[in-house]
């Protein structure tokens, strides 16, 4: 019996001794012993519809061997999501005879990927209405993601009236192998609003004055002045650029008031102050 599990491979004489004058007889076999072929175990491939390609080989359970081929096609034993279907893919060894050939699967399944959008930025006045930031972000977001930022929104809108600007990110939480995806929103909340014309509230004689606007307004492009009729610019200057105080020339008639406008980022904002002749 020759046994190829602890046998080797090579020629085997069987031998006839013979009796009296007869010569001995032999003859030979030559074994050739064959490696049995390895696909490995199944396996299983879990990942998200927007992965890489991952190979489908180290999905294998055991040792298998290399050379082998795939049903479906999978190139260089890549799986490519992009590309390719999930289901099950059959990794097959062919046998040299008489030994058989051999398969194993990889059963690969695929997650939809969490889709948080895409980064954008919005400006808003400080008295515009509330803005759903969903709305804002590129791409088409899923729904029902989490929103971070400077502060508590309590769901997707923000109010400039009560929340502070900065960056909100929108955050989807993967399941599976997914990862969670994010997308910010800059959010740039343009304040215009000029609380405070200073200077004086009199007027007793021909002279020049001061006014400035308060508080500093880092947002404003421009404050453009309106003066009374009557009253003349000292110098060329007719619009302070940013928080810059405005002089004027007082002519004694019947002037009552002055105007600041602040402009910026297509948001505007109007202050008046009142002026009395003494």
């Amino acid at each position: 019996m020759f046994d190829p599990t602890n046998m080797q491979s090579g020629t085997y004489t069987y031998l006839v001794s013979s009796s009296g004058p007869c010569p001995s007889a032999s003859a030979t076999v030559s074994v050739v012993v064959n490696s049995l072929p390895n696909a490995g175990s199944d396996g299983n491939l879990e990942l998200s519809d927007n992965a890489a390609a991952v190979s489908l080989f180290e999905s294998l359970g055991g040792v298998p061997q290399s050379g082998g081929s795939w049903t479906p096609n999978a190139t260089n034993d890549m799986y490519d999501p992009a590309t390719m279907n999930p289901g099950v893919y059959t990794y097959t060894v062919l046998g040299t005879a008489p030994c058989p050939t051999a398969s194993a699967t990889v059963t690969v399944s695929e997650t939809n990927a969490p889709n948080a959008g895409e980064n954008a930025s919005l400006v808003l006045c400080a008295r515009s209405d509330p803005v759903d930031l969903l709305t804002v972000l590129n791409g088409t977001p899923d729904p029902d993601g989490a929103w971070t930022g400077p502060s508590e929104l309590g769901s997707s809108f923000f109010d400039p009236a009560i929340a502070l600007e900065g960056d909100y990110s929108y955050t989807i939480v993967g399941t599976g192998t997914c990862l969670n995806n994010t997308a910010t929103v800059n959010v740039n909340v343009m304040d215009s609003r000029i609380r405070h014309i200073d200077g004086t509230a009199t007027v007793d004689e021909l002279g020049t004055l001061l006014f400035t606007t308060s508080p500093e307004l880092p947002d404003a492009d421009s404050i453009v002045w309106t003066i009374p009729t009557g009253w003349n610019w000292a110098g060329t200057d007719n619009v302070s650029v940013g928080r810059n105080g405005m002089p004027w020339i007082h002519r004694m008639q019947r002037i009552y008031t002055i105007c600041a406008r602040a402009y910026g980022g297509g948001c505007a904002a109007t202050r008046r102050s009142a002026l009395k002749r003494s």
